[in-house]
């Protein structure tokens, strides 16, 4: 990514600069973060029937999606990494009938990485708001949160495959911010 491509995609991210991180998921193995006030959506779901429908749901207007290496730290301390979500969590990790040959790390719950979520950020009562984001010239991205949290992502393909997503939640006009490792793209 050249100067000028960068400074577009840290502008484009400047919406959430201040914003409070409300949201931290994951789909498979996407990340999922979600940044400032809540807004009504429009989101698919699959039925039983195999038939999709159109609920309204609240979500954060600003959405991260994460599909390529990240770390979260704290201070100098890495606290959880995308390879965490392919270790079990504690309470599985330590039963006596633990069989690592047939752990189901994409069972919701049930790995380190969720652990890590539920503890830090679905049960913690510290919030978390954006002080500084940081795009370096490979689409790397460095956000940088209150209580000396931080989150870096980091591209880790030099082909087309989609590495993170930014956008607006709800807003059909604005485009999407698209890092890939062959570099910047709007959809």
């Amino acid at each position: 990514m050249n100067k000028r491509e960068q400074n577009e995609v840290v502008n484009r991210l400047a919406d959430i600069r201040g914003k409070k991180l409300n949201q931290v998921s994951r789909a498979g193995t996407m990340i999922n973060l979600g940044f400032g006030d809540f807004v009504k959506s429009n989101t698919a779901y699959k039925t039983e029937t195999g038939r999709y429908e159109i609920k309204e749901i609240l979500m954060p207007k600003y959405a991260l999606h994460i599909d390529c290496d990240f770390r979260i730290a704290c201070g100098d301390t890495i606290l959880s990494s995308k390879s965490d979500m392919f270790q079990p969590n504690a309470d599985i990790r330590n039963n006596v009938d633990f069989d690592e040959d047939n752990f189901e790390w994409d069972i919701n719950g049930a790995n380190k990485l969720d652990e890590f979520i539920r503890m830090h950020f679905s049960e913690n009562e510290l919030e978390f708001y954006v002080d500084n984001i940081k795009v370096n010239k490979f689409g790397d991205l460095k956000i940088t949160l209150s209580n000396d949290f931080c989150i870096d992502v980091f591209i880790d393909t030099s082909d087309t495959e989609e590495c993170w997503r930014y956008f607006e939640t709800g807003n059909m006009s604005s485009k999407h911010v698209v890092i890939r490792g062959t570099g910047f793209d709007e959809e």
